[in-house]
């Protein structure tokens, strides 16, 4: 009699194990899961990630986009030269008219992103006023010390009428020049130019508080 009660009470006992361990299945081993970010935190971190990226991928372009200053011979240097040339000087002349007759100038504007540049960097150019839509023809000339121009190349004004575009300076021979950029829509009719200047050869400076040399270059 003993036995047949305690194979019951080990029977029972089994089946209560048994049923127990069923109930607790679902919460044995759950992974936890990590606390909720607040709405739009990730969102932050994305743009924040993409912004970088894209300023990033912008600025190569840009670079990898920029028209090599490559230098013309005669008879063509000559004939691009003039054409950049009067184009500017006409662009001066029309402005000055406007003025003197109270008329609205040549909206178009040129810039470059600096002044002066050193031999090896890019220059910026920026212009606006132009058709929307438009090809703008660019063309760099050396006025001086030794005049001549280089190889023009076209952009397209946005739908606002503006322009970006850079050129390289791949070379030393431009130390000490003063250069012309000009622009000129080719449905408007629209010319800006912009003057800039290529440095002297890049310095080595000193610091006096510190014994670390360095460039001093404006890239």
């Amino acid at each position: 009699m003993k036995k047949e009660v305690g194979a019951a009470l080990i029977v029972a006992l089994q089946i209560t194990t048994l049923t127990l361990m069923g109930l607790m299945a679902p919460f044995v081993g759950e992974p936890q899961q990590p606390a909720k970010t607040p709405a739009g935190s990730e969102m932050g971190a994305l743009q924040t990630q993409t912004g970088q990226a894209t300023t990033a991928s912008d600025l190569s372009a840009r670079r990898a986009l920029a028209i090599r200053a490559t230098k013309l011979y005669e008879p063509r240097a000559t004939e691009v030269f003039n054409l950049a040339t009067s184009r500017a000087e006409s662009a001066q002349q029309s402005a000055q008219r406007s003025v003197q007759e109270s008329e609205a100038p040549n909206e178009a504007t040129l810039t470059t992103n600096l002044d002066d540049y050193p031999p090896y960097s890019y220059v910026y150019i920026s212009g606006t006023g132009f058709e929307p839509g438009e090809t703008v023809n660019m063309i760099v000339v050396q006025l001086e010390p030794n005049p001549t121009s280089y190889e023009p190349w076209d952009v397209v004004a946005d739908e606002n009428g503006n322009i970006d575009t850079s050129w390289y300076i791949f070379t030393d021979e431009l130390v000490g020049a003063t250069l012309q950029v000009t622009a000129t829509g080719q449905t408007s009719g629209l010319t800006a130019s912009a003057i800039f200047t290529d440095a002297a050869a890049p310095s080595l400076q000193q610091d006096p508080s510190r014994t670390i040399k360095r460039y001093a270059f404006a890239w």
